[in-house]
Protein backbone atom coordinates (compact mmCIF):
# COMPACT_ATOMS: atom_id res chain seq x y z
CA UNK A 1 0.00 0.00 0.00
CA UNK A 2 2.93 2.23 0.74
CA UNK A 3 5.04 1.60 -2.41
CA UNK A 4 1.47 2.18 -4.28
CA UNK A 5 1.25 5.43 -2.28
CA UNK A 6 4.82 6.39 -3.31
CA UNK A 7 4.47 5.31 -6.67
CA UNK A 8 1.22 7.93 -6.99
CA UNK A 9 2.54 10.34 -5.25
CA UNK A 10 6.17 10.47 -7.86
CA UNK A 11 4.16 10.50 -10.98
CA UNK A 12 1.79 13.31 -9.77
CA UNK A 13 5.44 15.17 -8.95
CA UNK A 14 6.82 14.31 -12.30
CA UNK A 15 3.19 15.22 -13.84
CA UNK A 16 2.62 18.56 -12.24
CA UNK A 17 6.97 19.69 -12.74
CA UNK A 18 6.29 19.08 -16.72
CA UNK A 19 3.03 21.10 -16.60
CA UNK A 20 5.17 23.73 -13.74
CA UNK A 21 7.63 23.89 -17.45
CA UNK A 22 5.73 24.73 -19.83
CA UNK A 23 3.72 27.57 -17.90
CA UNK A 24 5.28 30.29 -19.29
CA UNK A 25 7.20 33.29 -17.93
CA UNK A 26 4.68 33.45 -14.53
CA UNK A 27 5.77 30.85 -11.63
CA UNK A 28 2.20 29.01 -11.85
CA UNK A 29 3.39 27.00 -8.49
CA UNK A 30 1.58 30.30 -6.65
CA UNK A 31 -1.53 28.94 -7.06
CA UNK A 32 -1.48 25.72 -5.90
CA UNK A 33 -1.57 24.19 -2.34
CA UNK A 34 0.99 24.81 -0.17
CA UNK A 35 1.30 20.97 0.46
CA UNK A 36 1.49 20.23 -2.90
CA UNK A 37 4.21 22.34 -3.51
CA UNK A 38 6.58 20.71 -0.78
CA UNK A 39 5.35 17.09 -2.06
CA UNK A 40 6.58 18.47 -5.60
CA UNK A 41 9.51 20.16 -4.08
CA UNK A 42 11.21 17.23 -2.54
CA UNK A 43 10.71 15.36 -5.93
CA UNK A 44 12.37 17.82 -8.15
CA UNK A 45 15.60 19.23 -8.29
CA UNK A 46 14.71 23.26 -7.79
CA UNK A 47 17.92 24.31 -9.93
CA UNK A 48 16.28 22.51 -13.10
CA UNK A 49 13.42 24.51 -12.07
CA UNK A 50 14.57 28.36 -12.66
CA UNK A 51 12.97 30.68 -14.37
CA UNK A 52 13.95 34.10 -14.93
CA UNK A 53 12.58 36.82 -17.19
CA UNK A 54 13.33 40.78 -17.06
CA UNK A 55 10.22 41.25 -14.66
CA UNK A 56 10.71 38.09 -11.69
CA UNK A 57 13.02 35.37 -10.95
CA UNK A 58 11.11 31.97 -9.61
CA UNK A 59 12.98 28.79 -8.26
CA UNK A 60 11.60 26.24 -5.35
CA UNK A 61 8.41 27.75 -4.94
CA UNK A 62 9.67 30.94 -4.17
CA UNK A 63 8.70 34.01 -7.47
CA UNK A 64 10.61 37.42 -6.64
CA UNK A 65 8.93 40.49 -8.86
CA UNK A 66 11.36 42.81 -9.34
CA UNK A 67 9.71 46.07 -10.01
CA UNK A 68 6.99 45.42 -7.50
CA UNK A 69 9.39 44.22 -4.68
CA UNK A 70 6.74 41.17 -4.29
CA UNK A 71 8.15 37.76 -3.13
CA UNK A 72 5.41 35.21 -3.01
CA UNK A 73 5.74 31.65 -1.37
CA UNK A 74 2.78 28.71 -1.11
CA UNK A 75 0.71 31.56 -1.54
CA UNK A 76 1.70 33.82 0.85
CA UNK A 77 3.06 37.38 -0.35
CA UNK A 78 5.85 39.24 1.58
CA UNK A 79 7.90 42.32 0.65
CA UNK A 80 11.53 42.27 -0.20
CA UNK A 81 12.25 44.94 1.38
CA UNK A 82 10.81 43.61 4.81
CA UNK A 83 13.61 40.55 4.37
CA UNK A 84 15.99 40.43 7.59
CA UNK A 85 17.96 37.42 6.92
CA UNK A 86 18.51 34.07 5.05
CA UNK A 87 19.57 31.18 6.77
CA UNK A 88 19.98 27.67 6.07
CA UNK A 89 20.31 24.22 7.74
CA UNK A 90 21.83 21.16 6.12
CA UNK A 91 19.38 18.32 6.67
CA UNK A 92 20.85 15.95 5.40
CA UNK A 93 23.92 15.62 2.82
CA UNK A 94 21.54 15.61 0.13
CA UNK A 95 18.27 17.67 1.96
CA UNK A 96 18.20 21.47 2.80
CA UNK A 97 16.40 23.91 4.57
CA UNK A 98 16.96 27.54 3.77
CA UNK A 99 14.75 29.97 6.20
CA UNK A 100 14.01 33.42 5.38
CA UNK A 101 12.95 35.89 8.28
CA UNK A 102 10.41 38.22 7.47
CA UNK A 103 9.34 41.10 9.16
CA UNK A 104 5.45 40.05 9.38
CA UNK A 105 3.31 38.83 11.92
CA UNK A 106 1.66 36.14 10.11
CA UNK A 107 4.03 34.02 8.65
CA UNK A 108 7.79 35.81 10.20
CA UNK A 109 9.80 32.79 8.97
CA UNK A 110 9.48 31.44 5.31
CA UNK A 111 10.82 27.56 4.67
CA UNK A 112 11.89 26.16 1.75
CA UNK A 113 13.12 22.91 1.17
CA UNK A 114 15.77 21.87 -1.61
CA UNK A 115 16.92 18.18 -2.41
CA UNK A 116 20.64 17.39 -3.96
CA UNK A 117 23.88 17.56 -3.58
CA UNK A 118 25.27 21.38 -4.36
CA UNK A 119 22.04 22.93 -4.87
CA UNK A 120 22.17 25.18 -1.41
CA UNK A 121 24.87 28.01 -2.41
CA UNK A 122 23.41 28.28 -6.32
CA UNK A 123 20.15 28.93 -4.72
CA UNK A 124 20.73 31.37 -2.09
CA UNK A 125 23.06 33.73 -4.29
CA UNK A 126 20.03 33.16 -7.00
CA UNK A 127 17.77 34.39 -3.78
CA UNK A 128 20.00 36.88 -2.57
CA UNK A 129 20.44 38.56 -5.24
CA UNK A 130 16.76 38.47 -6.64
CA UNK A 131 16.05 40.30 -3.68
CA UNK A 132 18.58 43.10 -3.58
CA UNK A 133 17.44 43.53 -7.20
CA UNK A 134 13.77 43.96 -6.16
CA UNK A 135 14.42 46.81 -3.65
CA UNK A 136 15.57 44.17 -0.75
CA UNK A 137 18.61 44.66 1.73
CA UNK A 138 21.79 43.19 1.01
CA UNK A 139 22.40 39.88 2.42
CA UNK A 140 25.46 39.02 1.36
Amino acid sequence: MSLLLLIALVGFGIYFYRKRKQGGPSAPTINTPPLLDKLVGRFTNPVKGMELTEDEWSQAGIRVEFKTGKCTQEGHTFYAKDVRSITWTELSSLQHQVRIQVEDFHKPVILIYLVGAGVREPFVERLCLAIRKAGGPDLR
